[in-house]
């Protein structure tokens, strides 16, 4: 998680990345996009970054100040909507099996973390 976290906060603060695009992260499981949110949410807090908020962040003033989402089959449908929204800067986290089988059109950067940890040989 460190690794994605710190790829992520540093994607969010490149000039490139527009005031109104994505970034996209694939990861393994529901407990990988919860534990990832949450870092992320400390991690921006810590170094001054624009604040995020999610569906449970009980600081954020409307909802219209959310930019961070999260997309899994456990969370409610009307929840997960709202990341497909165009023109607001956001972090969308998701499993791989929405990879092939949803478009946000804003997306500026997409990373996919859903390779397995365990060792291959050759």
């Amino acid at each position: 998680n460190n690794l994605v976290k710190l790829l992520v906060a540093d994607l969010w603060q490149k000039k490139e990345f527009s005031n109104t695009g994505s970034i996209l992260v694939f990861l393994p499981g529901y407990g990988e996009i919860k534990s990832l949110g949450l870092d992320l949410i400390e991690h921006f807090h810590a170094c001054n970054l624009t604040p995020l908020y999610d569906d449970e962040s009980s600081v954020s003033p409307q909802s219209s100040s959310r930019n961070l989402f999260y997309l899994h089959s456990q969370i409610n449908p009307r929840k997960q909507a709202e990341a497909f929204r165009f023109g607001k800067k956001k972090i969308i986290l998701s499993t791989n099996i929405a990879e092939t089988s949803v478009t946000i059109p804003d997306v500026d950067f997409i990373g996919n973390f859903t390779f397995s940890s365990s060792f291959i040989p050759f």
